[in-house]
């Protein structure tokens, strides 16, 4: 019951449309910039992940935050859910600027 919210009707036809895409796939289609970021403390997606995205989008800017989980939040040593749970953690402290530069100056990233 308790994880009875995670599995609805509804975002069970979702998640199913979902994972019926393989990003690498619908990536290497796109022609516009691109930023990946990428969580070093990351559960659900690995840099291997990243790494796919980054070979097939030639034109990417990639960030890799140095303890960051899932949420782009700073991971909470021995609590490794905390950051999917607690709304008061901020987000990793390198995250905006590094958006906030990819979006006035693309060309720095290279």
């Amino acid at each position: 019951p308790i994880l009875q919210p995670l599995f609805s009707a509804g975002l069970q036809r979702y998640m199913i449309d979902l994972f019926s895409y393989d990003p690498v796939i619908v990536a290497r289609e796109w022609q516009g910039p691109v930023l990946i970021v990428q969580g070093d403390r990351d559960m659900q997606v690995s840099p291997e992940d990243a790494d796919l995205l980054e070979r097939v989008l030639p034109q990417a800017h990639r960030i890799d935050l140095a303890g960051a989980t899932h949420t782009l939040k700073a991971t909470v040593d021995g609590n490794p859910f905390a950051t999917y749970t607690d709304r008061a953690l901020p987000l990793h402290a390198e995250l905006v600027p590094s958006i906030v530069r990819f979006l006035v100056n693309p060309s720095q990233f290279e």
